[in-house]
């Protein structure tokens, strides 16, 4: 609004001397001039800041905010205020966030205000990764009610807790309701990658119960495109003969639109088996039963896929014990005509097969070079059982458990000492804090020493006898462990994690949560000897945790030809198999970044460099048997479906990058 121009003065006589009209017609305009300059900075501040927000300088953005603020009065005041908590939450700063938000007042009847705060809140909770605090706070009536722009940042607020809580189906019936109210076709296709991604979260059976039980509408539609994905080996027909049946069953489906095209695109760029493939393994020495293990895999996924009478040739070679020798098995693989090399099995052969600079023949290397390895050749492929690969998933999976301050516990030797920094490593690039480390021997049976170090009871007792000395008399006494912690990363095999975990509960860190790769199950049911184990959550192969159908059937068959093999070094046998169904979809997982192999190991990706990555289930053991955690249900202390979170129709929307999946 402009200021009125002040009031000029009558004129006393009838004629007014020039210079004193010009005067007059100064101040006027001044004062114009001056009323414009009072108004115009805030209004270009609030649409710069609102640039930086919008470029992700949001730190910049919320100081901002808050002088904005500073000089405003009710209720733009309120607005600023809100904006710059956002912006703090976003900057990774929620305790900043939090304050901010305090000072803003809502009156009463402000629905709209209210349902800000509401969702402010929640952004920061989820920033403090407490998702069910999240979920709660976001909880708003008539949320249906609420601007387009409120609710799309309320739904991908529910759809990431959700996700954060390990309920991956809610989180994608959150950003379903999402994407009706999209419109820019790169948010569209950001929010359908999620979907899909949250739903590859899912295991094969519980996709399966799912999609059975759900309503009819786009929820069920999205789960039976995943199940069919998951159910199809790679054939370019039978997945072109799935899609047609899926889309007669859902016509309008918005999925059709990109995603569909993607899946065909996807399998097509999927190669056909080569006519020869070999397999390279050292069948002799300390590797000799391993390398059987994976050969067997390998030989039932090749015959589950061909049958009997197979196309495809396979020749098994020795590796031996050298490395050198891999590589001399590897050029005779070459000059008998191989097509696809798999193996070698060993790290050495494998780093000594990576310097003679593979030729044009593809090879999928059973086993991953050092870190930090350079000039890997393009045509070498790296995938194996990483102990390390498990570490750092432990260390994410805590992290978003909201916890910040570990303890690790690992065996001396060189496999803890791998584990460990792997470990390490990854804590610290997510932020988080490892306040002591301790190493135990493996050997033995005790291990009260190391535990009582990682604890600080030591310090307990040295407390104790210096108070003991200075009173000169005897004291009631009971050690108490530190308080800072707030969980336990503990690498251990079966024998040591029985032992581990009682003499953890023994010295007062009952209640400590412990976090585990899969080394600590053998693999098998076992609850009578694994009741030790209960509270330890870890991760581990669908192979071993969620086999799908096909899965069962091979591990049935394994299970009736070598059962002892089968008990011992089943997860072996899940590396042949995984092995010989990536073998055509090398090529599509290079291409494609985002896309993903569901496979026996693992929910499998391929970086830059060549290297499998294997997304792992996760598990707590309780009674002494595994129970799959991050499955249908939000636990019981979180807040049930709200209209924040309900489905609702789509009327545009475009599909994610594909997940491909093995049978």
């Amino acid at each position: 609004m402009q200021p009125s121009p002040p009031t000029q003065p009558q004129p006393r006589a009838a004629t007014i001397p020039l210079l004193a009209i010009v005067w007059l017609l100064t101040l006027t305009l001044l004062g114009g001039c001056a009323g414009l300059q009072r108004t115009a900075p805030g209004a270009s501040s609030a649409r710069q800041t609102r640039a930086l927000e919008k470029a992700g300088h949001y730190r910049q953005a919320a100081q901002a905010y808050e002088e904005l603020a500073r000089r405003a009065s009710t209720p733009q005041r309120e607005d600023f205020l809100l904006r710059a908590a956002h912006a703090w939450s976003a900057a990774g700063r929620p305790a900043k966030a939090r304050t901010v938000l305090a000072a803003v007042h809502v009156p009463p009847g402000a629905t709209l205000l209210d349902a800000r705060r509401r969702l402010v809140l929640g952004e920061i909770d989820l920033a403090e990764r407490r998702p069910l605090q999240a979920l709660g706070d976001s909880t708003i009536a008539h949320a249906e009610q609420l601007p387009p722009e409120i609710r799309r940042r309320l739904y991908r607020l529910r759809a990431a807790a959700y996700l954060q809580a390990g309920n991956p189906l809610e989180s994608a019936r959150a950003r379903i309701a999402l994407g009706r109210l999209l419109r820019e076709p790169q948010a569209i296709r950001d929010n359908q990658q999620r979907i899909w991604r949250a739903l590859g979260r899912l295991t094969t059976p519980a996709l399966e119960r799912l999609r059975s039980a759900a309503q009819p509408g786009a929820l069920r539609g999205w789960l039976a495109l995943a199940e069919l994905a998951r159910a199809t080996p790679g054939n370019p027909r039978a997945i072109g003969r799935g899609i047609a049946d899926w889309e007669r069953r859902y016509p309008d489906h918005p999925a059709t639109r990109v995603l569909v095209p993607q899946l065909l695109q996807y399998f097509a760029a999927a190669r056909g088996y080569p006519r020869q493939i070999a397999l390279l393994l050292p069948l002799r020495g300390p590797y000799a039963r391993a390398s059987k293990a994976v050969l067997d895999g390998f030989l039932a996924a090749y015959y589950a896929h061909t049958g009997r009478s197979a196309p495809v040739e396979i020749r098994v070679y020795d590796t031996g014990d050298q490395p050198a020798d891999a590589v001399q098995s590897y050029r005779r693989a070459i000059r008998d005509g191989a097509g696809f090399i798999v193996g070698p099995l060993r790290k050495e052969a494998v780093a000594a097969l990576a310097h003679q600079a593979p030729g044009p023949v593809p090879v999928l290397a059973l086993n991953y070079l050092g870190t930090g390895a350079t000039g890997v050749p393009a045509n070498l492929y790296q995938f194996g059982l990483s102990p390390e690969q498990e570490a750092r998933q432990a260390a994410e999976r805590a992290w978003l458990d909201g916890r910040n301050r570990a303890l690790v516990l690992v065996p001396t030797g060189p496999w803890g000492e791998r584990v460990a920094r792997a470990f390490e490593q990854r804590w610290q690039q997510l932020g988080g804090t490892t306040l002591a480390e301790q190493r135990y021997d493996p050997t033995r049976t005790d291990f009260a020493g190391p535990i009582r170090r990682l604890l600080n009871l030591d310090r307990s007792r040295a407390r104790y006898r210096a108070l003991r000395r200075l009173l000169q008399r005897k004291l009631q006494f009971e050690p108490r462990r530190r308080k800072d912690a707030d969980f336990v990363f503990l690498a251990a095999f079966p024998r040591e994690a029985r032992l581990l975990r009682p003499q953890l509960r023994f010295h007062h860190a009952a209640r400590l949560p412990v976090y585990a790769a899969s080394h600590v199950y053998a693999g098998t049911p076992d609850p009578s000897r694994n009741r030790d184990l209960d509270g330890i959550r870890f991760c581990d192969m669908p192979w071993i945790l969620a086999p799908g159908p096909a899965q069962r059937a091979l591990r049935s068959e394994l299970e009736h030809l070598w059962p002892d093999q089968a008990r011992h070094l089943s997860r072996l046998e899940a590396l042949g198999v995984d092995a010989y169904r990536l073998i055509p979809q090398l090529p599509a997982l290079r291409k494609n970044p985002f896309a993903r192999f569901e496979g026996a190991t693992g929910s499998l990706s391929l970086d830059a460099d060549g290297r499998i990555h294997r997304g792992l289930p996760w598990a707590q053991f309780e009674n002494g048997i595994p129970k799959l955690l991050d499955q249908v249900s939000v636990p019981t202390s979180a807040p049930g479906p709200t209209a924040a979170s309900a489905p609702e129709p789509i009327t545009t929307a475009t599909p994610p990058v594909p997940t491909t999946t093995s049978p």
